[in-house]
């Protein structure tokens, strides 16, 4: 089979399912939330309707639009607050529509060529790139790149980031991939704050290269650190001079205090409930995929047989007799480990607050999770990681296919009025 064929199948599927799930998913459409909280003005996709209306401010205002909490229209500008880029970048399409949604898919794209990049050098041959990059087809994560919302660009930028960082520290570092970083990273903080995770990320790189004395460790901080905060500063200063925080976060916590409190419910069923019923669960089911406003929900018993499959699929670290082709570096394991586990802490804080089990909140670790799922399947298969690969691939199309088939179109269809 030619090299290029796997990476070239999982782009295709990627592409022809984000598509679908644009078209099939109402855009703008008023309608009802069966298991939730009647009726509201959208049903599509989650907060799509506030990014769409940022984007509609810049095209419309020519200027950034503000975070007021308590105004009446805080239903409808409750995303005002979100760093600027990706709002820029869909601007310059003109007023949203649906079709904006395909900008997306574009980023979806370069998001699976570099969890291939990731699996490829943490996984040390091109069948683990593939098998790391087949995660890109999970549902819940194509979902949210066939919508208007800065995730799709975040994803993008954190994943190329750690790829690239990742790629100097194994096969060296010049100016141009030093920059390379600075730049990727400095655009994600413009993209949506949780890029910080990335900061400590890339302390690590640069304290293991220090180590090593592989490059000066002046150049490398000042490029792969110090660059990135200061593509953002701007932006940090002007939330600054506006909210009173660099970050903004001040004035999300007063506009987001109509969010559901975990407190009410570790009242009501208690810590260990709280956090295994209501958080583990609900997001365990939305990595896999939880569609519309977190309303249109698999059959439990799929759930259950595609989670299984997936700690099955890690468990090949631990409980597999066959060897790793070759024997791993540490440095990929430090790398992502370190940006996964700032991204769990930040999701784990958020929930201590505001009751938010939804694994869009994770998926900027879509990197360090896809590299050890693919790497960790490939490990079942010993010599033959192909099957890994098909495996992968063919479970999550049918998932797919299932789900773009037999639920949305009807489970909208229950939902518009």
């Amino acid at each position: 089979m030619p090299r290029w064929l796997p990476l070239a199948i999982i782009f295709g599927l990627f592409v022809g399912f984000a598509a679908w799930y644009a078209d099939v998913t109402p855009y703008r459409t008023p309608g009802r939330l069966i298991h939730q909280r009647g009726s509201v003005p959208d049903v599509g996709a989650p907060d799509e309707r506030q990014h769409a209306n940022y984007i509609s401010h810049l095209v419309n205002e020519r200027s950034f639009p503000v975070l007021k909490p308590g105004s009446p229209d805080l239903i409808e500008t409750y995303q005002s607050h979100q760093p600027p880029l990706y709002y820029l970048i869909a601007g310059a399409m003109g007023e949203p529509t649906k079709t904006t949604r395909y900008l997306n898919i574009v980023f979806g794209v370069c998001t699976i060529f570099a969890l291939y990049r990731l699996g490829q050098l943490a996984g040390k041959s091109d069948s683990a790139g593939w098998v790391c990059a087949s995660f890109g087809l999970l549902p819940g994560f194509i979902m949210l790149n066939a919508a208007i919302t800065n995730d799709a660009l975040l994803f993008a930028l954190c994943t190329t980031t750690l790829t690239t960082a990742i790629d100097g520290s194994l096969n060296g570092w010049n100016w141009r991939n030093i920059l390379l970083v600075g730049v990727l990273a400095g655009l994600a903080l413009l993209t949506k704050s949780s890029a910080l995770a990335l900061i400590p990320a890339l302390g690590v790189v640069w304290l293991l290269e220090l180590k090593r004395k592989s490059v000066s460790p002046i150049s490398l901080g000042l490029g792969i650190i110090a660059l990135p905060l200061a593509i953002a500063a701007p932006w940090f200063a002007r939330n600054a001079a506006l909210y009173g925080d660099p970050l903004g976060l001040t004035v999300f916590k007063q506009a987001f205090t109509g969010s559901a409190q975990a407190s009410m419910f570790i009242n009501e069923v208690g810590p260990i409930a709280y956090w295994t019923d209501w958080v583990l669960w609900w997001t365990a089911r939305s990595f896999v995929g939880v569609f519309g406003y977190m309303d249109i929900f698999l059959p439990t018993t799929l759930y259950f047989v595609v989670i299984g499959g997936l700690l099955l699929a890690l468990a090949g670290h631990w409980l597999s007799t066959g060897e790793p082709l070759q024997k791993p570096d540490r440095r990929p394991s430090l790398v992502l480990g370190t940006f996964f586990v700032v991204v769990l802490l930040l999701f784990l804080q958020f929930n201590m607050t505001y009751f938010q089990g939804q694994a869009r909140y994770l998926y900027p670790a879509i990197g360090p999770i896809a590299a050890a799922l693919g790497i960790g399947l490939s490990r079942w298969f010993g010599k033959k990681p192909i099957i890994a690969w098909i495996v992968s691939t063919l479970g999550l199309t049918i998932l797919n296919l299932y789900i773009l088939t037999s639920v949305l179109p009807t489970e909208f269809a229950r939902r518009i009025t």
